[in-house]
């Protein structure tokens, strides 16, 4: 039943709930008196929640429709609404997610009264298994605004520190390319002083005499025979006869890990041309 001696405001709304249809006066007359009752499984509690379920439609409604009811009700009929809203969404199953109506209700009786709004959320958030309920954004595991807040605070940190985390992976991405591009440069700039350094020795092997650049190929402990021009090893036996015994057998080792070419053509030519 619609309570008597209603203000002009409140008849007006009650016949726009009739309209409604999904919301009428009945049904929040029963989520009043539903959030008035203490915790208990009584036979009035048992009556009203019998008659709300099949009204499930009424979590979900909208913003708007809420917001226009809520600021028709008095402060206690505000917290009796956003109780029994919690009550009936938890009992009877009523899934709203976060666009639960009691999230809606809440809001409103948060903007209207900011200094009674604590009281009631630790109330919300001990019984709803709603996980967007009564903020409109996950709570985690909070049973409590104490709960809560830490939540949030653990949340804030968490973001914080993956910004920092992003931010540092960002800047050592920076370091390790500028320094990939320092050491290209670098063995570029070596390479190139390698290569100037090469020709400049090849210039001066070329004006040896044959037996003077065999004798340098021989005792050279550093490059290996790719190092030098393949046309060092176009050598007249006469040469190879000028070599001395050491040089001959220096020579000989290194010729001996070459398997084709004018190196180890040079090798069989030392074999065939003994020292004599």
């Amino acid at each position: 039943m619609i309570e008597a001696g209603l203000a002009p405001i409140e008849i007006l709304l009650h016949n726009q709930l009739k309209a409604m249809g999904d919301l009428s006066p009945e049904i929040l007359e029963d989520l009043l008196a539903l959030g008035r009752l203490d915790d208990g499984n009584t036979i009035k509690r048992n009556r009203l929640l019998s008659r709300l379920k099949p009204f499930n439609k009424v979590n979900c409604l909208g913003w708007d429709i809420w917001n226009t009811l809520a600021e028709t009700l008095s402060e206690d009929k505000l917290k009796s609404l956003v109780r029994g809203l919690t009550i009936a969404e938890l009992e009877l199953q009523w899934y709203g997610g976060s666009v639960a109506s009691t999230i809606w209700v809440f809001r409103n009786y948060e903007s209207r009264f900011p200094d009674k709004a604590d009281d009631l959320a630790d109330w919300v958030l001990a019984r709803s298994e709603n996980p967007y309920v009564p903020f409109g954004r996950m709570r985690g595991s909070a049973r409590s605004i104490a709960e809560y807040r830490a939540y949030l605070t653990a949340k804030d940190r968490n973001r914080e520190e993956s910004k920092r985390g992003q931010e540092y992976a960002q800047h050592r991405k920076k370091i390790r390319a500028e320094v990939r591009k320092r050491l290209t440069q670098e063995r570029r700039i070596l390479q190139e002083a390698h290569n100037h350094a090469r020709n400049d020795l090849i210039v001066q092997l070329r004006g040896l005499s044959p037996k003077e650049r065999l004798e340098h190929i021989a005792w050279d402990d550093f490059h290996p025979l790719v190092f030098y021009p393949v046309v060092f090893a176009d050598i007249d036996n006469r040469v190879l006869q000028q070599l001395d015994k050491e040089t001959r057998e220096r020579l000989f080792e290194k010729l001996a890990i070459r398997r084709k070419g004018a190196w180890k053509n040079l090798l069989a030519q030392l074999v065939d041309n003994p020292k004599s």
